[in-house]
Order: structure tokens, then sequence, then C-alpha cells
């Protein structure tokens, strides 16, 4: 579950990066779009595992593992944020 766990974050820094200023998906950030829907899609690193666990969870453990979803949000929100942390700490 660690390597998933790091190949979702690893996704996730990836959307982030590249809705960034001078980046190829960055006008999709243009739109008008409410905070609280901004944040899951594309605008924040913790809040992105929320939407992004869906389809790498439902892929790899299936829906009749739905009941352990909520933890895996929970580590990969952790993971993710860690992950990028990093990868914003060593590209400055």
């Amino acid at each position: 579950m660690i390597e998933i766990l790091i190949i979702n974050a690893l996704i996730i820094a990836g959307i982030k990066l590249a809705t960034d200023v001078d980046m190829l998906l960055h006008p999709i950030t243009k739109n008008r779009l409410p905070v609280w829907l901004r944040k899951p899609l594309y605008a924040c690193v913790t809040c992105m595992a929320s939407i992004w666990s869906i389809p790498v969870f439902l892929f790899e453990y299936g829906i009749d593992n739905a009941y352990l979803w909520p933890f895996y949000v929970l580590a990969l929100a952790a993971v993710s944020t860690a992950v990028y942390g990093l990868i914003d700490r060593i590209s400055k």
C-alpha cells in the first residue's frame, strides 16, 4: 500500500506543478470555480487527496474495499503534502 500511496502522491504533485504559473495546465486555473471546488481539483495538495485518491484507490483495491477509502485519503493527504514539500524544497 505504501507504493500506491507514493505513486498517488506523485500524481497529485504532478497535477499541482502542471497548474502553476507558466506551466502547461495553468490556463485551466483562470476559471472562476468556487474555492470549495478549486482546492480539491488543483489548488491545494492536501485537499487534492480527497478527489485524486478515488480513481487510484478503485483501480488498485476495487469497490469491495471501499470501507478502507477514508483511511487511504488521510494517509494520502499526509504523504502528498510531504512529497510536494520535498519537491518544492528541492526545486528552490
